[in-house]
């Protein structure tokens, strides 16, 4: 057999080695990218959590605006109910005011009405919505009965 000189084996070994060395560095780097994948991917997912809950606050941003703008829009026809309102009550206290005028005034009107019919002989009649005052002498208050 032919004798393989010694510079050769040592030149294969020396490569051998280095190869080795090589491979180990790699399978050191293969765990090192291999970790940094599985923390990219836990951040990946912290992530996707996040614009998850940012997706469903914003959803919820849009209801709430919805709900304001309905509450508003409910605000102001309430406020719109309430000066219609508040002016009908003015006007009905105008209207109280003169009818308690009238009425202050009712026994002095029927005074003067008697004592037309009494002086006048003429049928006087006096009629209000308001005070559902109707006079006119005996005799055709027995007509119109009848």
């Amino acid at each position: 057999m032919d004798s393989v000189p010694k510079v050769h084996v040592k030149e294969a070994n020396d490569h051998l080695q280095r190869m080795f060395s090589r491979i180990i560095e790699l399978e050191e780097l293969g765990k090192q990218q291999a970790s940094e994948i599985v923390s990219k991917d836990e951040e990946l997912q912290k992530l996707r959590t996040v614009v998850g809950t940012i997706e469903e606050r914003e959803k919820e941003l849009t209801d709430l605006r919805e709900k304001l703008a309905s509450s508003e829009a409910t605000v102001k026809r309430l406020v719109l109910d309430l000066k219609e309102r508040e002016a009908a009550a003015v006007a009905l206290k105008e209207k109280a005011r003169h009818f308690d005028c009238i009425l202050s005034s009712r026994a002095a009107l029927e005074r003067i009405v008697e004592t037309l019919q009494l002086y006048g002989g003429d049928k006087v009649e006096a009629n209000s919505e308001d005070s559902g005052v109707s006079v006119g002498t005996e005799q055709e208050k027995e007509e119109d009965e009848t």
